[in-house]
């Protein structure tokens, strides 16, 4: 088996200690500085596209109100470190935008130093930057998405802790597969998927299995217990609560589980999401390189890996579809699984990363990243100026304006509009957040409190919330939206404020 670079190990290094040369050269800086470099530039384009919120944002700015074992459908660890980031850098959308992309940014690191220590460099790098060729990464990550992005770097942490335990299993390596293995499961449940995949390939692939299930696997299993425990405690007394929001999105219904033309359903469902996963990646793959795609010489420990994995993941795919009953699969579902599909396939064909076709494809992979930056930063614009407007529309900003004008800095702010009140929070970061239906803390209730809600929705509110001899208070404004001043669109606000100081 041949390798253009000579100092690097083939991909049996992964159950070889790699030179650790390899891990600390000026490349894998460059590779890490572009790639931070890249993060941040997505921090300050979020500040200053917009102040509104996009939905997850706003989810998250409601649900890190406060620090709780459980959040509901989805495992608490993106809440508890939104928290923290809102404590240290304050409650703010540069504060959702940094959380989000320090996320991304260890995800990808994690994955580019895994990848260097199983594969050449120049193609551990191509295979790292290839991710940005899946969309559900690259863009919807980036556009609105939280629990998946934390999915995808703790699942991308647990492949550098696993590549450590096949390389060189001492008891440090296996307290950290532990750490990554309970952090994947705190950041979303069907990381656990992801986990049993890696579990199911060492087992089937010989010299993994020697070197991964030795008895200090148990310090793995101790560790990673004890990282879900509290959770794990909270879930079993609200697993209806946990578990019915995950099926009823992937449409599981076990009453139909054994039903042809639910199985084709669901089969035809995952075919396609698996399709829309890796487009345009495998298109540009096919344009650059051609047949040696498939026909360039490759490495056979990395080719047999690669194909039990996948043919593992087919498998759970079909066991979904025929045992779970499930219906319905959208491609970023696929994120946490099969992120590291580039870095796979580039550890297969390592000799792809070489010459002037790898060259070419590189600078294409770098514009298809500045043009995702660049319609980034055109999305709420045009939304804004062309089309119907989005959640980054909303005039946010110019409503916290005429609450101020009216008297209001500071209090109770009470909304049944989730994505409303998250907004506010943002603006008024000193007040207290209160959702119709929940109750007001006594000490907050001696505050000057704000109702507020749609136009249309107001009065109801109100009659709900037993003001509705205030009803003659209300305060009404039409703002413009963000981007679309020109057009004759409003966002219809109306509000009461309460015990004026």
């Amino acid at each position: 088996m041949m390798h253009a670079s000579r100092n690097v190990p083939p991909v049996t290094s992964l159950v070889s200690r790699p030179h650790a040369s390899r891990l600390a050269g000026d490349d894998a800086r460059f590779s890490i500085a572009l790639m931070f470099g890249w993060f941040a530039a997505q921090v300050a384009l979020r500040v200053l596209v917009s102040d509104s919120l996009e939905l997850d944002e706003a989810e998250q700015t409601l649900d890190a109100r406060t620090l709780a074992l459980g959040y509901g459908t989805q495992p608490p660890l993106y809440t508890w470190l939104q928290h923290a980031f809102f404590r240290v850098f304050g409650v703010s959308v540069f504060s959702l935008a940094l959380a989000k992309n320090a996320m991304l940014f260890a995800a990808w690191t994690f994955t580019l130093l895994a990848a260097r220590r199983v594969m050449p460099a120049r193609a551990a790098w191509l295979g790292t930057l290839s991710m940005l060729w899946l969309v559900s990464l690259s863009w919807d990550a980036q556009r609105d998405l939280t629990h998946t992005v934390l999915a995808t770097t703790t699942a991308a942490a647990l492949v550098h802790a696993f590549v450590l335990v096949a390389q060189r299993p001492g008891v440090g390596e296996y307290v950290w597969l532990g750490i990554a293995l309970g952090l994947s499961v705190l950041a979303k449940y069907n990381n656990v998927a992801f986990a049993a995949l890696l579990a199911g390939t060492a087992l089937v692939v010989p010299q993994l299995r020697r070197r991964v299930f030795r008895v200090r696997l148990a310090w793995t299993i101790v560790v990673a217990a004890l990282v879900v425990a509290p959770h794990a405690l909270w879930l079993f007394g609200h697993w209806q609560l946990a578990s019915e929001g995950t099926m009823s999105k992937m449409g599981a219904d076990l009453a139909h589980a054994s039903a042809l033309a639910g199985w084709l359903a669901g089969l035809g469902s995952a075919l396609l999401a698996f399709v829309g996963f890796v487009t345009p990646w495998w298109i540009v793959v096919l344009v650059f390189f051609g047949r040696r795609a498939w026909s360039a010489p490759g490495d056979p420990d990395a080719q047999r890996i690669a194909r039990v994995y996948l043919l593992l993941f087919g498998a759970l795919l079909v066991f979904l579809v025929v045992a779970g009953g499930v219906t319905h699969f959208k491609p970023r579902w696929f994120v946490p699984g099969l992120f590291v599909l580039p870095a796979m396939f580039f550890a297969v064909r390592p000799m792809l990363a070489e010459g002037p076709r790898a060259g070419a494809y590189r600078r294409a992979t770098l514009a298809f990243g500045a043009l995702i930056f660049v319609l980034l930063a055109a999305k709420a614009p045009v939304e804004g100026r062309f089309a119907k407007p989005g959640d980054l529309n909303e005039p946010t900003g110019a409503l916290a304006a005429a609450l101020r004008a009216d008297g209001f800095t500071r209090g109770v702010i009470v909304s049944d509009e989730r994505r409303l009140a998250a907004r506010l929070r943002v603006q008024f970061p000193d007040s207290r957040i209160v959702l119709a239906g929940e109750a007001v803390p006594e000490a907050a209730s001696r505050q000057p409190r704000i109702v507020i809600a749609s136009d249309d929705r107001l009065p109801a509110l109100l009659r709900k919330l037993g003001l509705a001899k205030h009803e003659g208070e209300m305060q009404r404004v039409a703002l413009p939206y963000l981007y679309g001043a020109d057009r004759p669109l409003r966002a219809r606000y109306a509000w009461v404020v309460l015990g004026r100081s």
